[in-house]
């Protein structure tokens, strides 16, 4: 059972995490290593912003890497590799951003500081992948742990808004750490995640049947006109 905003909110704890990977059926879901408690310490005093109290909770248990990528696309796990880098960027870091996964071969993933209660997170300079780190880091968990069970598709000239839409026309349930560039919807035997790529969509039809992903990707097929990959 996964919880709600209101629940992750209240109790900004890893704990329920753990135990929502765990009933998605992550392999491993306690898998990571903590931050030392100094590292954690350098870093707050070198951001010099006010950090997610989930965000902290996690480097407390997953700091040094734990069950899921932090990252958006690829990057390094760890904080002293983080620590690392804000020491040598590989360019500027502006005032509103707090990166919370050094680059590897796509540009950090970071904490997007803005006019709202709490930061964003995407890339710099980019729009908000999700609205808040809570709503990251339970998304990047349950893609996590429905993969690879999974069908591909991409949706050219797509809007990945529009087509959850469409999935909740047809009964799917948008669940609430959807936003920002990627939507995730239950469908009881299937999930989908939506994500827009440019001025298309790719599509994962994610599930542990074979028959459900099938299901689902001939009527994406069908209805609008997607592509396998």
């Amino acid at each position: 059972m996964l919880p709600t905003l209101a629940e992750v909110r209240a109790t900004p704890e890893v704990a329920p995490f753990v135990d929502a990977l765990r009933a998605l059926g992550h392999p491993d879901p306690e898998a990571g290593r903590p931050a030392r408690a100094e590292d954690i310490a350098r870093f707050v005093e070198r951001v010099g912003r006010p950090l997610p109290r989930l965000y902290l909770a996690y480097l407390r248990r997953f700091g040094e890497g734990g069950p899921v990528p932090l990252a958006i696309g690829d990057g390094r796990p760890g904080l002293s590799g983080l620590l690392a880098y804000y020491e040598r960027p590989w360019e500027p870091i502006a005032e509103d951003v707090v990166i919370i996964a050094a680059p590897s071969i796509t540009s950090p993933t970071a904490l997007l500081y803005g006019g709202g209660d709490e930061p964003a997170v995407g890339h710099p300079g980019e729009e908000a992948s999700a609205p808040s780190f809570a709503h990251h880091l339970y998304r990047q968990g349950w893609v996590s742990s429905l993969r690879p069970n999974e069908a591909q598709l991409t949706v050219a000239d797509a809007r990945a808004g529009a087509l959850a839409a469409l999935a909740e026309a047809v009964g799917f349930e948008r669940l609430w750490f959807s936003g920002g560039d990627g939507h995730c919807l239950d469908g009881g035997g299937a999930h989908l995640y939506i994500r827009q790529e440019g001025v298309g969509a790719r599509v994962f039809v994610l599930s542990r049947l074979e028959r459900e992903r099938d299901r689902w990707a001939r009527w994406l097929e069908r209805r609008v006109g997607a592509r396998r990959l």
